[in-house]
């Protein structure tokens, strides 16, 4: 029977007896890397005798994969660059991948200030990676999460505890956790693959119907609009300043409103205990929204996830965002559909303006758009309800099978790396 001790550490619990518990400082070296701005990326793409350079985007969040072929590359005479070793951690420390995105390196890189390398040369270095990577580590590195972005310093990385089995244990211990979570993943692989799957046939059904109508008999003609291409020849051709109107009312006083938020779940009601994002001062002064109107965000197109919604609940929402009630007869919800197609593939970008990717009141009301007869609109946006949803469960399916098996994962992991579970020698 296996003999347990307690390990002084709440998350880590009863450790083996024969184990040790160390700061990471003390076995572990941990070092971020250094970035390159925009401006000077192009003097970083010659491959000759370099190493490739690793940015957060490069760790791909599902799989944990390292994309080694980014363009972008430090070469090895550069001492003024960190390099990570093969066979070392890379974790993001900062940001909205924070704890979530980290890879295992299979050669010598150089890496961005946002990422932590975690190496050592008296442990197994996969055992670490798997350390980092179970659910109690994840938890505890989220409680030490500050500042606006969200990171964890250095030297609180530092101070965390890690455990330490024998170096025959740790081998054996990242060997059949290759094995149990590779096949893991192969499932999450597929899983996620359906979800795209998935994803994209929803978009192009979006696209099909907004534009092509329901009626597959009849004629067509060019809308000389580039996103659209042909439509049915008795849809109008008009502007956005005909079919919807920019309202905003704002509140000056806050009286337990609902707060609303665009996202890319849609308009939702913002539940204000929940302290993760960033929450104002103030909800005074924010503007009052309609059920059935638009909301979009016509700034920052380009970074922005989901720059339109249908409001579905009466509330407040920021005043940086746009209101839009229908004019004419015009149909809501078929307007949604058809700018979540423009957004899908962010055909505004090209006509926004500045810095902040921004369009004007002014601006939006002079771009092209299409106007099937109501009638259709209503027919369509009926149809896409129908179908969307449809879809939208069957994908939900797909990622509570997905949160499971993570979860799974990490709970699994947890326990191998902690001693909870032994694996034995044959």
């Amino acid at each position: 029977m296996e003999e347990y001790k307690e390990s002084g550490v709440d998350w880590i619990g009863k450790i083996p007896i024969e184990w040790e518990i160390k700061h990471f400082k003390n076995i572990v070296s941990l070092y971020n890397g250094n970035s390159i701005s925009d401006s000077e990326k192009e003097y970083y793409e010659d491959s000759t005798e370099a190493y490739p350079y690793i940015a957060t985007k490069d760790i791909n969040a599902n799989t944990n994969a390292i994309d080694y072929n980014n363009g972008l590359f430090v070469k090895k005479n550069d001492k003024s660059f960190k390099i990570a070793p093969k066979n070392s951690t890379l974790m993001c420390i900062e940001g909205g991948s924070a704890g979530r995105k980290k890879g295992f390196t299979n050669q010598k890189v150089a890496f961005v200030n946002k990422l932590c390398c975690f190496h050592s040369n008296s442990m197994n270095n996969k055992f670490i990676y798997y350390y980092l990577s179970s659910k109690s580590y994840i938890e505890n590195f989220n409680q030490f999460l500050t500042g606006l972005i969200g990171g964890v310093s250095l030297y609180n990385l530092k101070q965390f505890y890690i455990v330490i089995p024998s170096i025959n244990e740790q081998n054996m211990i990242a060997d059949f956790l290759d094995e149990k979570v590779g096949k893991i993943d192969k499932i999450l692989e597929n899983l996620n693959k359906q979800v795209e799957i998935l994803n994209n046939f929803k978009k192009s059904i979006i696209t099909e119907t907004v534009t092509k109508g329901l009626n597959k008999n009849v004629e067509y003609k060019d809308s000389k609009i580039e996103w659209i291409g042909i439509i049915p020849t008795n849809w109008k051709i008009t502007y956005n300043k005909y079919i919807m109107k920019k309202i905003k009312n704002i509140k000056e006083s806050y009286e337990n409103e609902n707060i609303l938020s665009l996202t890319t779940n849609g308009v939702i009601i913002r539940d204000k205990d929940d302290n993760s994002g960033k929450l104002p001062a103030s909800y005074d002064g924010y503007q009052i929204v309609k059920k059935g109107n638009l909301l979009m965000c016509l700034f920052d197109i380009d970074v922005t996830p989901r720059c339109v919604g249908l409001i579905k609940n009466n509330g407040l929402t920021s005043p940086a965002y746009s209101q839009f009630e229908l004019i004419n007869g015009n149909i809501a919800n078929y307007y949604y559909y058809y700018y979540l197609m423009v957004d899908n593939t962010k055909e505004l970008l090209h006509l926004a303006k500045n810095l902040r990717h921004s369009l004007t009141e002014t601006d939006f009301g002079s771009i092209k758009t299409i106007q099937p007869p109501i009638e259709e609109q209503i027919e369509i946006s009926n149809y896409l309800d129908k179908k969307c949803k449809k879809i939208d469960k069957t994908i939900q399916i797909k990622k509570n099978q997905i949160d499971k098996l993570e979860n799974y994962k990490k709970s699994l992991i947890y326990e191998y790396v902690t001693g909870k579970k032994r694996v034995k020698e044959e």
